[in-house]
């Protein structure tokens, strides 16, 4: 969590290796992915046959959807099976119309994107992620454009789903009821607590308090020392 304009997408896209990013590194259970450094700490990467196979393992859904309006809502569910997974046809297609089932979009297979709102579109893409479990689940606004139904059943599919969850989102309720670890970016640092919203909030105040303390004895030496 953050404001806006602190990072949060940027930091989600960096992870997913959508963006190049300036410093730091990304591990997975120790293993660097994706870029490394040489040994004068420039940034180089690591061949793209290396990335793609650390992605097979994580999936994203984003703020903004990114259906492929050129394709149906089936076409948006079952094509990445077959791309990246290399599953026959039609056994990606029986799993896409399951998924589909699942979030309530059967009824609207053969429609395009641009023929669906907002919250029908984050179904669709819910639904691309269900059909690829993963070890990584990241989540952008999750519960943007949703209905209270939907966003209970998302819930309820968080809580159940094996594998480790990164989201953004600015629902303080979804997020006291599914996270349990707070990661705030605040001017280009990050802050990490073990605990849902409401406990981050406590923590935040009592850590704003002592950065206030050590701001004002810091003023005061200067004052003394001018």
């Amino acid at each position: 969590i953050g404001g806006s304009g602190s990072g949060k997408s940027t930091m989600l896209r960096c992870i997913n290796f959508l963006e190049k990013y300036n410093s730091g590194e990304v591990l997975v259970n120790g293993r660097l992915i994706g870029y490394g450094t040489d040994d004068f700490g420039n940034y180089i990467p690591l061949p793209s046959h290396i990335i793609q196979k650390d992605l097979r393992d994580v999936c994203m859904v984003f703020q903004q959807f990114n259906l492929w309006p050129h394709y149906c809502v089936l076409e948006n569910v079952y094509k990445p099976l077959v791309i990246t997974k290399k599953m026959p046809l039609n056994v990606a297609k029986e799993i896409a119309v399951r998924a589909l089932t699942k979030v309530g979009m059967s009824h609207k297979q053969e429609a395009y994107p641009s023929q669906l709102s907002g919250g029908q579109q984050k179904r669709v893409a819910l639904a691309g992620v269900l059909v690829r479990p993963s070890d990584l689940l990241i989540l952008d606004e999750p519960t943007n454009h949703m209905d209270n139904e939907t966003v209970a059943w998302l819930e309820q599919y968080l809580k159940q789903r094996k594998g480790a969850l990164m989201m953004v989102t600015h629902d303080r309720y979804f997020f006291d009821r599914v996270i349990n670890r707070t990661l705030e970016i605040d001017n280009g640092t990050g802050y990490l607590y073990t605990g849902n919203y409401s406990l981050f909030l406590e923590k935040r105040a009592e850590r704003r308090i002592e950065e206030a303390s050590a701001a004002k004895k810091l003023n005061n030496i200067y004052r003394k020392e001018l």
